[in-house]
């Protein structure tokens, strides 16, 4: 179970250096943001209710198919179980992408990996607010759709998963968006 970043990671790879008829063009620069749904999964998922987050995206090809994104988030769940109060947690993620396709094609398929940070604030009125920053990775695809003068709409599903302890926190957001070009 470990393994599957890992063996997800080769595979990009591989697939970012393939054959270029099969693989997209080179993605230019692009920065946008989204907006979506956060479901808690897990141990997290028992405690929490499903919520809401926010993003700011930036992307830019590297080679081939392989494309950097930067992602920041920012998220809002609240507690099951009529307790008060909620947990927000937000920070970001530098991730490995395939896009895949040719630039011309309207809909265009990724798969993502990547680390980062992210803070977590659980605040129980009565009982006070923990706080904690721990690293994080995240998995997920989507699709790229061109909407028109450069501008490219996209819909992810990934799964992040933060190294709190005992437990791990986990939560799969759900985001839709859109990325404008800049520069040339």
């Amino acid at each position: 179970m470990r393994d599957r970043p890992v063996i997800a990671i080769v595979i990009a790879c591989g697939l970012a250096l393939g054959p270029s008829q099969l693989l997209s063009q080179r993605l230019g620069f692009t920065v946008g943001g989204g907006v979506g749904v956060v479901s808690p999964s897990g141990s997290f998922g028992n405690v929490e209710q499903a919520g809401w987050h926010v993003m700011g995206t930036a992307m830019r090809g590297i080679r081939g198919a392989l494309t950097g994104i930067l992602d920041l988030d920012y998220a809002h769940t609240t507690h099951q179980g009529g307790v008060a109060g909620a947990s927000t947690f937000g920070g970001g993620t530098v991730n490995a992408a395939v896009v895949l396709g040719a630039e011309s094609r309207t809909v265009r398929p990724f798969g993502l990996l990547g680390v980062g940070f992210y803070r977590l604030n659980v605040d129980v009125p009565g009982f006070g607010a923990a706080n904690v920053t721990k690293s994080a990775w995240d998995a997920g695809v989507g699709v790229l759709v061109h909407v028109g003068r450069g501008m490219l709409g996209y819909v992810d599903a990934r799964t992040v998963s933060v190294a709190t302890k005992p437990q791990r926190t986990t939560f799969r957001p759900l985001s839709l968006g859109v990325v404008v070009p800049i520069g040339s």
